[in-house]
């Protein structure tokens, strides 16, 4: 492992080992599908604030959280203490998004990916992220709509292909249309 030297307040040198990089653990980005830049920016105005009216949205989150918390109340001037049980919602780790073209409809999908991605999830990037994908990837879901595999042949995440048969129908229904980058097999 490298190591880089620095100056602490001391005056004293001290080596601290370098971080690797994402690239480096797990490789360069393989050569996949190529994005033009004109559908970057399709996607990057889909995505902007004012123009989610237009859009189907949902995201998945992980599991809710239960928390045990304690309160104390005022009982006949007497602080008693009373437990209690508070539930949150997990955090976002997904999005699946439906949106229309000039001539039609798509459905596209994005997922965080904890070990590669450093940064935290944000519902922008992840929109953008799934335009862009519904842009240029096709869906094929099985007959019984349990699994789902993407244009390049490879399976869908799990929560993803749990999500997508009724998101798929509530996309016709707001447009009017079957989503073009959709197929559902016949059984």
């Amino acid at each position: 492992m490298e190591t880089r030297k620095i100056m602490c307040g001391d005056g004293k040198e001290r080596f601290v080992p370098i971080k690797p990089s994402k690239y480096e653990v797990f490789g360069y980005p393989q050569p996949g599908l190529e994005i033009p830049d004109d559908v970057k920016e399709l996607a990057k105005k889909l995505a902007a604030k004012g123009e989610r009216d237009k859009l189907v949205i949902l995201y998945l989150r992980d599991e809710p959280v239960v928390q045990k918390h304690i309160a104390t109340k005022d009982v006949l001037g007497e602080p008693v203490e009373v437990p209690y049980i508070k539930a949150a919602r997990g955090n976002p780790i997904a999005a699946l998004v439906g949106f229309a073209t000039e001539h039609s409809v798509h459905i596209g999908w994005s997922k965080i990916h904890p070990e590669l991605e450093e940064l935290p999830f944000t519902k922008t990037d992840a929109l953008e992220c799934a335009i862009i994908r519904g842009l240029i990837d096709t869906i094929t879901i099985s007959p019984t709509g349990r699994s789902a595999k993407s244009g390049t042949g490879k399976f869908l995440p799990k929560c993803v292909e749990r999500a997508l048969p009724k998101f798929v129908d509530r996309t016709k229904k707001k447009f009017k249309i079957d989503p073009d980058n959709v197929d559902i097999l016949a059984p």
